[in-house]
């Protein structure tokens, strides 16, 4: 299981994230943050013999999955919240610990006033945060009373107090409780505030430069100077954590990627202002040919079996059919949800971090990268060297008219699709499979010998024994023997080779299968929209 481990984790991202250690029956062991998804967890297989705790978690995990973020910061709130919705039993510090801490604004007061909370509360207020660390709400609450004088106390307005406290003595709080400033002179600090807190800088540099200017030609040069250094303290406010959110939405963030036949959509559920969840799912040969129609199919099939329901969906383009889609979901839910597609701010942030992860989770899951992993093709082909440079071949027709081949080539497992070639089979009539890869097969190495180019490592064929032979028949009337050569069948996914006459059925796990099958998919796609475009010609 350690080298199986090794393998997930050589394919992690060098990227800041969360990842997750799940045990043989899917319980989440363990979450932690990272700078680097890749060095933090490959740490704990160099701490295992020196480290107890390491240990003991090791010996448990049997899976690995991750979220990657923006940010270390972001990563630093997303743990907190995974941490806090799924408990795990190696965690401690998080599940003990107090939440971090947010600003609160009582914004519905005639008097506002700021606050440092750990809590979110339904109150009509407005909050601030999450901050991390802590010191960081502690400074931006001097901020707003040095520099806003907005009050920090819990003391009712009546106006019935005749003397302010130190507060406004130290020159922190404009002191509304005695009157010395009308309410819509305080409310107007308040709004300048809010502008600071929401980060919009541009905005509320702009409206403090021109208080400063006009208080400079009234020759009000102290209190120009203090909106100076203001605008000089603004630059301090940092964004709001990306996995967080001080309105306590209910929200589905969906992610998407698609390459060749294969799709990743993942899902990140929002409860409450906060990441509680990650889910994935990846499908492969996937008949569907636009991306709305995919992703309208996922959404009401998705919505028709999981029960946790929120208030809106965020996704990265409009689905095919929206109306029906709202309709359906009303009609489940017993209530309107809101579809979103974000063109900006923080929503569109996070859609753009999903869909990364769905990037990410299909290139680790069905891309076979880097030498090691190629080792096993070596193995199981029995060939002498490591294949670097594969090539694939296909042929697509319809019953038998127009009939087209194509040919990908891969390198170090990756298509390199420069090197791609397209064939219009020339002396093959009516429906013969097996001398159309002939055909192909002999043409593009017959061209390599003219043009004295290196040969590949090893050639793949789509379908079974009677289209490898067929392949085989053309590089041996070449004179070419020294060029491995495989088919794989599709449906019952087997492998021949001169290796195994009877064929190789090998675990849906495999990751040669897995690379195998990339190569036979990405040559048939090709073959196929090679020939849609020779019929709408």
């Amino acid at each position: 299981m350690k080298v199986s481990l090794g393998k997930v984790v050589r394919k992690l991202p060098n990227k800041p994230g969360v990842y997750i250690f799940k045990n043989k029956r899917e319980e989440i062991i363990y979450i932690g943050k990272a700078k680097s998804l890749k060095d933090r967890v490959k740490s704990y297989f160099t701490l295992y013999r020196s480290d107890k705790r390491s240990s003991f978690i090791l010996d448990e995990i049997d899976d690995v999955n991750y979220v990657v973020t923006d940010s270390e910061r972001d990563a630093f709130f997303l743990e907190n919240n995974l941490v806090r919705e799924h408990q795990p039993k190696f965690n401690v510090k998080l599940k003990d610990d107090k939440s971090y801490p947010y600003i609160k604004m009582t914004y519905q007061e005639d008097f506002p006033g700021a606050y440092y909370v750990r809590k979110v509360e339904d109150d009509g207020s407005i909050y601030f945060g999450p901050f991390a660390p802590a010191s960081t709400a502690k400074n931006t609450m001097r901020i707003l009373s040095k520099w806003f004088k907005v009050r920090q106390c819990d003391e009712k307005i009546d106006f019935k107090r005749k003397r302010p406290c130190l507060d406004y003595f130290v020159s922190q709080c404009s002191a509304p409780c005695t009157g010395f400033i009308s309410r819509d002179e305080y409310r107007e600090t308040i709004e300048e505030a809010l502008l600071f807190l929401k980060g919009r800088d541009q905005e509320l540099i702009k409206i403090l430069k021109e208080k400063m200017e006009n208080f400079a030609s009234e020759e009000k040069f102290e209190r120009a100077a203090q909106l100076r250094d203001l605008i000089f303290a603004v630059e301090s406010l940092k964004r709001r954590p990306l996995f967080s959110s001080t309105e306590l939405e209910d929200q589905d963030i969906f992610g998407y990627y698609r390459e060749d036949g294969y799709v990743s959509l993942i899902l990140f559920l929002m409860r409450k202002g906060k990441i509680v969840d990650r889910k994935e799912f990846i499908f492969e040969n996937i008949a569907a040919e636009n991306d709305p129609e995919i992703i309208s199919s996922f959404v009401i099939q998705f919505y028709r079996e999981f029960m946790n329901f929120p208030e809106k969906i965020l996704l990265p383009f409009y689905p095919e059919n929206l109306s029906y889609i709202k309709d359906f979901l009303k009609e489940i839910f017993h209530r309107n949800v809101e579809i979103i597609i974000p063109r900006s701010g923080n929503k569109l942030n996070m859609i753009k971090i999903a869909n990364q992860n769905a990037r990410i989770s299909l290139e680790n899951k069905f891309l076979l990268t880097g030498k090691d992993n190629l080792e096993e093709v070596k193995k199981i082909v029995g060939i002498s060297k490591i294949p670097l440079r594969i090539e694939g071949f296909d042929v697509s027709h319809i019953s038998g008219k127009e009939t087209v081949g194509s040919m990908v080539s891969f390198f170090e497992g990756e298509p390199d699709k420069k090197n791609y070639r397209k064939f219009i089979i020339k002396y093959v009539e009516g429906i013969d499979d097996f001398y159309s890869i002939y055909e192909i097969v002999k043409r593009r190495y017959k061209r390599l010998i003219d043009e004295n180019a290196k040969f590949p490592d090893l050639v793949v064929i789509d379908g079974g024994k009677a289209q490898l032979n067929a392949a085989k028949k053309a590089l041996k009337e070449l004179g070419i023997e020294d060029i491995p050569v495989i088919s794989i069948a599709k449906g019952e996914e087997i492998i021949y080779s001169d290796l195994k006459k009877d064929g190789i059925k090998l675990e849906s796990i495999s990751n040669f299968l897995k690379l195998i099958q990339r190569v036979r998919d990405e040559a048939h796609r090709f073959a196929v929209t090679f020939h849609r475009k020779r019929r709408e010609k």
